[in-house]
């Protein structure tokens, strides 16, 4: 009976370390080392890190071969926090490397060989496991196998067999600690070290408070010095300032003075001479308007000879071509012009060789009149007025837009103009346009400007000007 229970507590030693039964293995991964396996498993990032930190990654590199019981991430958070603590510290880089060689065995022993060893083993004579810092026990408990350490703290295999190109791991729950290790001289050094920190932190916050006060004070001081020698510099700028602000002022008055006096030595001048230039546009103007209506008398006088003797015209020498007939009944705009100068007989006087200046309305601006005023002007028995209303559009002599404009401005803004019928337009400047306003005073504007004709002028309006009655 006790044969049996013994092979039956081998038969479940056996199935606890056996990798089928927990961790598939790979042919890939038995090519692996033992540091390249333990890298690639997410369980034991905390064990390859605390490998590095007690640089024996380059030991679990090399050839061994090696036995490795692998605490897991769980197994180190286990661990009271204040161990975990101290292990990670530089100072304890000597204690970290004695706990990671108590957790690998020279030799590659395999879940068959620890079954044996503690199939092989009395109660007087446990199975030791020999690493590289240390034994500890191993034997079945509930049908797993659990370890040992000096200290009495267990842990139990939970993965057996993965095996590695230099070795084969074992995972572990639990970290064990070595008899060469002492845990609480680590956590007493691990507390004094803190304490001594904060002794140092507070010397050097004393400190600090210390050298802080006597800046104060310091700055305190300067701010005192300083304010004085601005009060005293400040006095001195303010009546530095005070007399240069009276200099300023009396230069000031004096430059006022000469320039008022210079104004109104200039103003004086200006005003004379602003006079002088009125009387001359003034007399200018004048001999203008009286050489212009002795001009317009003298060819009215011709004119009218030549109207009274118009029977006898015939016999005259008329010049055509380019004339001012000629043009307006070249220009369909004026074709309604052209048949009031035929009805008048004025056709012969303003294609001869007198020069004329004619403000000639358009056809628009006979279709302004009343309805049926062009046809009734038109007929014989109204030919005297139509001559003086088309003769009222002409005047005896080549005015040009320009000339006309110089005359406006010459004689402040109105400039009277006598045309060959007897009567005077007003011409003026509105908006940049030449008005001309008649003897009952409506106004027609100047569209067009300065065609020439061989023996004259022609100036377009937009209205028909009458005559005063």
């Amino acid at each position: 009976m006790k044969n049996l229970l013994f092979s039956l507590m081998a038969f479940l030693a056996v199935m606890a370390f056996n990798p089928a039964t927990v961790l598939a293995q790979t042919t890939d991964q038995a090519d692996k080392n033992i540091v390249q396996l333990a890298s690639e498993n997410s369980d034991l990032g905390t064990l390859v890190a605390a490998l590095k930190a007690a640089d024996l990654v380059s030991t679990l590199e090399g050839d061994g071969p090696y036995t490795v019981f692998a605490p897991t991430d769980a197994a180190f958070r286990a661990l009271p926090p204040e161990v975990f603590s101290a292990l990670l510290k530089a100072e304890n880089r000597p204690a970290l490397v004695e706990i990671l060689k108590y957790h690998v065995a020279d030799g590659k022993v395999a879940a068959a060989d620890v079954t044996a060893g503690i199939e092989g083993a009395s109660d007087d004579e446990p199975f030791m496991a020999s690493t590289l810092n240390g034994d500890f026990t191993a034997n079945l408990m509930d049908g797993s196998v659990q370890l040992t350490d000096g200290k009495g703290n267990t842990a139990l295999v939970t993965t057996a067999d993965v095996m590695a190109s230099n070795g084969v791991i074992h995972l572990i729950d639990h970290v064990l600690l070595p008899d060469n290790v002492d845990v609480d001289a680590l956590i007493m050094n691990d507390m004094e070290v803190s304490d001594t920190m904060e002794d140092r932190l507070g010397a050097v916050e004393d400190e600090a408070d210390d050298e802080m006060m006597e800046g104060e004070m310091a700055a305190e001081e300067m701010g005192n010095e300083m304010r004085e020698t601005a009060k005293e510099a400040g006095n001195e700028v303010s009546e530095t300032a005070q007399e240069m602000g009276n200099e300023a002022r009396e230069t000031a008055q004096a430059a006022t003075n000469e320039v008022r006096e210079t104004a109104r030595e200039m103003g004086n001048e200006v005003e004379e001479a602003g006079r002088e230039m009125a009387n001359e546009v003034e007399r200018a103007g004048e001999e203008t308007s009286q050489a212009v209506q002795r001009n317009t008398t003298e060819v009215g006088n011709d004119v009218s000879r030549e109207m009274d003797d118009m029977g006898n015209m015939t016999t005259r020498k008329t010049t055509y071509g380019n004339t001012i007939v000629d043009v307006a009944s070249g220009n369909e705009d004026f074709s309604t012009l052209v048949t009031a100068v035929q009805a008048a007989e004025l056709g012969d006087l303003l294609g001869s060789d007198t020069e004329f200046t004619v403000f000639a309305p358009t056809n628009d601006a006979f279709d302004k009149l009343p309805e049926g005023t062009v046809s009734d002007l038109t007929q014989s028995s109204n030919k005297e007025k139509l001559q003086g209303i088309l003769s009222y559009h002409v005047v005896a002599s080549r005015i040009t837009a320009a000339d006309l404009m110089k005359a406006i401005e010459a004689n402040k803004g109105y400039f009277r103009i006598q045309t060959l019928g007897g009567g005077s337009l007003i011409a003026s400047m509105q908006d940049g346009n030449v008005i001309l306003t008649d003897g009952n005073g409506e106004m027609a504007t100047i569209t067009a400007t300065d065609v020439a004709a061989s023996n004259g002028l022609i100036h377009s309006i937009d209205g028909v000007l009458m005559p005063k009655e």
